[in-house]
């Protein structure tokens, strides 16, 4: 079995990210996730954004280069990349975690999205890749399977 390649970024938006956008955005990625077998999801806080990308490699990046030229956003940061023989969000073809959700599960995803809004980078992608796993357990978004 090939091993999963996880993708992280942050990233600012540019435009209003509100429930019309974002519920537009999570339809399209749901058809096209489903397609290509990727998993994972987006945090969008206050204007900012961290998304987690799960599947084979060369899918990932290509979603990742695809999303990285999309003007409804800027400052994109790739916060870690890693190899897993499990993926972190299995059941979520893309789960969204709104803005207006408090994020008790995971309050250093909030640590992550201010890294991102000040374009920075999260320097320990093991810790980083611990976080998220963390996060995907116990967050509860939009579009997602309730997690066990």
């Amino acid at each position: 079995m090939k091993p999963i390649f996880i993708l992280v970024y942050t990233s600012r938006a540019t435009v209003e990210a509100d429930n019309v956008l974002l519920t537009e955005l999570m339809k399209v990625s749901k058809q096209n996730n489903t397609r290509d077998d990727i998993t994972g999801f987006l945090v969008a806080r206050t204007g900012y954004f961290l998304q987690l990308i799960e599947g084979e490699e060369t899918k990932v990046r290509a979603l990742f280069q695809k999303i990285s030229k999309d003007r409804r956003h800027s400052r994109i940061v790739l916060q870690g990349e890693s190899y897993t023989e499990t993926r972190i969000a299995p059941d979520w073809d893309m789960g969204l975690v709104p803005n207006d959700r408090r994020l008790e599960e995971a309050e250093t995803i909030l640590g992550l999205l201010e890294l991102g809004r000040r374009g920075e980078i999260y320097s320990d992608p093991e810790s980083l890749m611990a976080i998220l796993r963390v996060f995907a357990k116990n967050a509860k978004p939009i579009g997602a399977p309730q997690p066990t």
